[in-house]
């Protein structure tokens, strides 16, 4: 399903001197796999991961999706790739506080073609009750606690069914009960046959994933 080919990302960093975040990378990831991102602060994970959600070019290489090169594609091609295949979890929610769930969760859909209201409110209200969240629908993001606004997050990456799920640190602000409970949703959406690949440095984790990749100095190694 996805396939990185010698990628490197350069930054120039405040004294305009270039910086390596990532130095040809390559990786393959299939539609079976659970794939979990480790690594040093600092080694490239965001970078990564912002390549693979289509957020970012790399500077030099080049990044399949399904067979299809997405470093030839215009910036309409890749933002209809991104909204259609790719759903983000991040580790900050990423939610608009003073609208309602319902609301939050709909994001995505608003970028969809052949849209209806009614189908997008029943395709938000079916992803809220796969993740327990359905009578909170109208609640505003606000009142809610960190471990449900993570879960109103994950229904807003899967409204859309996308194959890849990416999430970035998802468990980073939570407490332990939570965490177990956010790391059960993504385990039970992989068994769905969802690609995830999921950033962590948390190693407590790892025991979900199927495949572990060690991101250090830019440069990548599979554990």
């Amino acid at each position: 399903m996805i396939q990185l080919k010698q990628i490197s990302m350069l930054y120039d960093d405040s004294a305009k001197r270039k910086v390596t975040a990532l130095n040809n990378v390559s990786l393959q990831i299939g539609k079976s796999d659970f794939i979990m991102i480790t690594g040093p602060s600092g080694s490239g994970k965001s970078t990564l991961l912002q390549i693979l959600g289509c957020i970012s070019k790399p500077t030099s290489g080049q990044y399949f999706i399904d067979g299809h090169n997405v470093c030839g594609m215009s910036d309409r091609e890749i933002a209809k790739i991104r909204n259609s295949k790719i759903g983000f979890i991040l580790q900050n929610f990423g939610l608009m506080p003073y609208r309602s769930v319902l609301d939050n969760v709909q994001i995505p859909l608003l970028f969809s073609k052949n849209r209806s209201i009614s189908g997008s409110v029943d395709k938000c209200r079916n992803s809220l009750k796969k993740l327990g969240m359905e009578q909170l629908a109208k609640r505003k993001v606000w009142e809610l606690s960190g471990g449900e606004k993570q879960r109103v997050a994950i229904a807003r990456a899967i409204v859309n069914e996308p194959h890849i799920i990416l999430a970035d640190e998802p468990t980073g602000s939570l407490d332990p009960a939570n965490k177990e409970v956010i790391m059960q949703i993504l385990s039970d959406i992989h068994e769905e046959g969802r690609t995830v690949v999921m950033v962590t440095h948390d190693m407590s984790l790892l025991s979900y994933a199927t495949r572990v990749v060690r991101l250090n100095g830019g440069t990548l190694s599979e554990e």
